[in-house]
């Protein structure tokens, strides 16, 4: 029996790095004078954490891999043993007798297990963890080491369920308008016409491949849509935003949605559309929505860029282009 001590860190969601350390004592039946013996191991390990795979949040199984080093003051005898002597093996360390000889005092054992994590709160949970030690000598047996622990957590994203967002459905498709705020804030809607879903749609397959500034193929076929549709009215003025997805340093993010927004008015100016038309900005990762451990086909959606249509001409003559 023994007590352990136990920190981890967390790497990403699926894994975590952690520092464990055990102190024990055996049975006085277990040494030939009867008196207790103490043993003390200490290792890092690291856990692949699967309850991401099933969005599970208060539940966390996980398996483990580590390397420690243990001390104890006494050695055991199992020479000549077919199976394990039940007052011998009745402490935490269960010896499997599938080695023969003495074992040693300083030994580095190859630990390989799982473990559960059930948390009560945000804060606080218990713990239970199954490790076979193996032990790389030729005559000392290889062991089993089990715990139960009560968990403190430090830190780290709120385990409780967010709001469900309510969806409200209407008769005719709307668009925004635009805010205004008084005292009673009041959305102001108009009916959208048949022009300007089409140019919604045309304006939502504009994304990018993954660190670059290359649209899709995908997004390819619909620029020569999108030019001939705003080569109708060349006196509007459109503000082209670039975005990336959450990968990647903010400063690195910045340059690059920047670039992809440059790319899109080049193509634009490329086929004849007036330089005026455009201005560029970019807002980097600032507003992605999917994590950097999702796939890169739901981070897809981050990889774009918006062309707005700007009404007021004061707010116009305010941007400035970061082309």
């Amino acid at each position: 029996m023994g007590r352990q001590r136990y920190i981890a860190r967390e790497l990403n969601p699926y894994w975590y790095l952690d520092l464990q350390g055990t102190v024990g004592c055996t049975k006085e039946n277990l040494t030939t004078d009867n008196n207790h013996k103490w043993y003390a191991m200490v290792g890092p390990g690291i856990q692949w954490r699967i309850g991401e795979y099933f969005k599970s949040k208060y539940i966390e199984p996980y398996l483990r891999a580590g390397i420690s080093y243990m001390y104890k003051d006494f050695a055991m005898n199992y020479n000549g043993s077919v199976g394990p002597d039940s007052d011998e093996m009745s402490w935490i360390l269960e010896n499997f007798r599938n080695k023969e000889g003495r074992d040693r005092t300083h030994l580095m054992p190859i630990s390989v297990g799982a473990g559960l994590n059930m948390w009560l709160n945000d804060r606080w949970g218990i713990g239970m963890q199954a490790d076979y030690l193996v032990m790389p000598y030729k005559n000392v047996a290889n062991s089993i080491q089990g715990t139960v622990r009560f968990i403190y957590r430090l830190g780290g994203k709120t385990k409780k369920t967010s709001s469900a967002i309510q969806y409200i459905d209407v008769e005719k498709p709307v668009v925004v308008e635009r805010i205004v705020e008084k005292p009673v804030e009041k959305i102001v809607v108009k009916e959208v016409t048949h022009e300007s879903i089409m140019l919604e749609q045309l304006f939502t397959h504009i994304h990018f491949e993954f660190n670059t500034d290359v649209l899709t193929k995908d997004s390819e076929a619909y620029i020569s849509k999108v030019i001939e549709a705003l080569k109708k009215d060349e006196s509007k003025r459109y503000l082209i935003t670039g975005f990336t997805d959450a990968r990647g340093s903010g400063e690195y993010n910045l340059v690059l949605s920047k670039k992809r927004a440059k790319a899109v008015k080049d193509m634009f100016v490329a086929e004849g559309l007036p330089q005026g038309m455009f201005k560029i900005a970019g807002a980097g990762s600032k507003t992605s929505l999917a994590k950097a451990s999702t796939s890169n086909v739901i981070r897809d959606g981050d990889r774009k860029v918006t062309i707005e249509l700007i009404q007021n001409m004061e707010y116009w003559n305010y941007l400035r282009d970061e082309n």
